[in-house]
């Protein structure tokens, strides 16, 4: 199976390929800040720190093909290489070749755009949920505390008032820490 790798490879004055060195790239994370910072689509750098993470996520589909390479070839030479044994006639058994990483489809940025669009929607029909459950407990605890203030029992125990005080607290947490 032949792998274009003319992305990763050049020829250098001689004709010989040479490997490229690695050019910058960018980390999921930096596109994410990239785009809370400049807050558009239409943003020329947004634009860019997507080139450069798309190009990223070729690059480190080169490292693992680079380094799947190696193991293919040594267990290719360890199978070509088994000898019977002496005494029974039989061969080791043969190592199993290793599988070759699959390489990510060189997207584009409209793609990646609409990948983004549809994470933030999930995202933030999450945190409508959240914010939901987060106002129905406030009145649950609201209630308890009117209730225990007016001398009455409250239909909450004490032990449902406490969980529903700590859940509400582990969601305030997660909420405020949402990319």
């Amino acid at each position: 199976m032949a792998v274009n790798l003319s992305m990763f490879k050049s020829l250098d004055d001689e004709g010989q390929e040479v490997e490229l060195a690695r050019p910058e790239t960018k980390s999921w994370g930096d596109v994410v800040q990239c785009i809370n910072h400049n807050q558009g689509r239409n943003d020329p750098a947004v634009k860019r720190f997507m080139e450069l993470y798309l190009l990223g996520v070729q690059w480190d589909w080169y490292a693992a093909y680079k380094q799947w390479l190696d193991q293919y070839e040594a267990v290719n030479g360890y199978n070509a290489a088994r000898v019977a044994d002496e005494e029974t006639g039989e061969l080791p058994d043969e190592m199993p070749l290793p599988a070759m990483p699959e390489r990510p489809e060189a997207g584009s940025v409209e793609a990646l755009w609409a990948k983004t669009a549809e994470a933030r929607r999930l995202a933030d029909a999450r945190l409508s949920q959240q914010k939901a459950v987060l106002m129905d407990t406030g009145e649950l605890v609201n209630s308890y505390r009117e209730t225990k203030e007016l001398g009455q029992t409250p239909t909450l125990g004490e032990a449902q008032y406490k969980q529903a005080l700590q859940f509400r607290q582990q969601l305030r947490t997660q909420m405020e820490g949402r990319p």
